[in-house]
């Protein structure tokens, strides 16, 4: 079959296998511009940052120079203690944060959190949620615009208008926190 050819770039099939300062990207086939230091990769895309992250999605790009990665299509972002789910993931290896906007869906200690926009802080274990957040919880229902919730504790600060709704209390805060 006849594949595209890209000027400046290099075609890699099959069991595509790419190791940067301590990550590995894995995928069906990349296009990799070796001027740039860029790649782009396609189908079962996976890149895993040491035993801290693992990436996947359908298409990724990854910036060697700026260690800038975006990832789309089914994108679901694992560590130890959570899993996110959304559809587009901006990763900043450097600062080691990873942000979403379209919309994301975060699983971890049988509490589920969803917002429209978020941050993920990989050194600290901190999600920061900023637009529409709702915490379900086996017990409560949190709603707020702006959410801190650490991973690693479970603990969430709710900063700005926000409440807690649970079987038998309602509650209203504009500066609260959530075991």
């Amino acid at each position: 079959r006849n594949e595209l050819k890209i000027p400046d770039a290099v075609l890699l099939t099959g069991n595509v296998r790419i190791n940067h300062d301590g990550a590995i990207l894995t995928c069906n086939k990349a296009y990799f511009f070796q001027k740039e230091n860029y790649i782009k990769a396609f189908g079962e895309v996976h890149i895993i940052q040491q035993d801290t992250l693992n990436m996947s999605s359908k298409y990724a790009e990854y910036n060697g120079e700026n260690k800038q990665a975006f990832a789309t299509g089914n994108v679901i972002l694992q560590s130890p203690d959570m899993s996110m789910a959304t559809d587009t993931l901006y990763f900043d290896r450097k600062s080691q944060e990873a942000y979403y906007k379209p919309g994301g869906t975060i699983n971890n200690q049988g509490n589920t959190l969803h917002s429209k926009s978020g941050k993920y802080f990989v050194n600290q274990k901190k999600y920061q949620f900023l637009t529409a957040v709702v915490v379900t919880t086996p017990e409560n229902v949190i709603k707020s615009n702006h959410l801190d919730y650490y991973t690693n504790s479970g603990h969430s600060y709710l900063l700005g208008p926000s409440t807690i709704i649970g079987k038998e209390n309602k509650i209203y805060t504009e500066n609260g926190f959530y075991d």
